[in-house]
């Protein structure tokens, strides 16, 4: 696989001035030359035009068989909603390319791996030509168990989305599946689950960053979530 150096996309919020200076600046670093800044400040009717359909339930309301139903707070909800659509809109950006080169989606929590600039080229070269979406940081299969590929790549339903590729191609056929039903992470995870996108991820496992404090969730692949309050 072959990706873009040119131009990635990095979902955040105008509240957040100095957590999305450092994530411009770290995406800077590892060679990016453009950064598109996709503010997630929207209302739930503008999340609803961009294709995320509205999903948030109270706790015990009854649902019937639908998947990916969030509970939680009303705000916890829009959070989600205005994440999913600012990765709608990136995903419509990219599906205009006419280019076999994966684009980077990050979003402001981002932290790379110290070796990323060097190995990403090198992981890279161990994808599968049929990559759809690359999760380049990401969580265990929601749902499957992951397939060893080779030393470097995994085949399988992964998610988080704090940094992941995506073909041209891949990002038209996810847009063809709108509307997005849940948060963003598990909706590309189904679709990957079901056959209707291939994924892959990177073989990595940070041992040094596991045992740090600085890092959200376990830190598998080249990129990783910085542990932040939440507003």
């Amino acid at each position: 696989m072959e990706f873009s150096k040119d131009i990635a996309y990095l979902v955040s919020s105008e509240r957040y001035k100095l957590r999305t200076a450092k994530a411009l600046y770290r995406i800077k670093t590892i060679g990016i030359a453009d950064v598109i800044l996709l503010n997630k400040d929207r209302t739930l009717d503008e999340c609803r035009s961009e294709g995320v359909e509205i999903w948030y339930r109270a706790q015990g309301e009854e649902v019937g068989d639908r998947p990916f139903v969030s509970e939680g707070s009303p705000q916890l909800h829009l959070n989600f909603c205005r994440s999913a659509a600012s990765h709608i809109v990136a995903l419509r950006d990219i599906a205009k390319k006419e280019s076999s080169l994966a684009y980077m989606i990050c979003e402001d929590d981002i932290l790379f791996h110290v070796d990323y600039s060097e190995m990403i080229v090198d992981y890279c070269r161990h994808v599968p030509d049929d990559c759809d979406i690359l999760w380049v940081g990401y969580s265990d299969p929601l749902f499957t168990q992951p397939q060893e590929v080779n030393d470097y790549v995994l085949k399988g339903d992964f998610w988080c989305v704090h940094c992941y590729m995506i073909t041209p191609a891949g990002a038209r056929k996810a847009l063809n599946l709108l509307p997005v039903d849940g948060q963003i992470d598990w909706w590309l995870a189904k679709l990957t689950m079901q056959g209707l996108l291939t994924g892959y991820a990177f073989n990595y496992w940070n041992t040094a960053l596991a045992k740090s404090e600085i890092c959200a969730y376990s830190p598998r692949g080249l990129a990783y979530q910085e542990l932040l309050p939440r507003a």
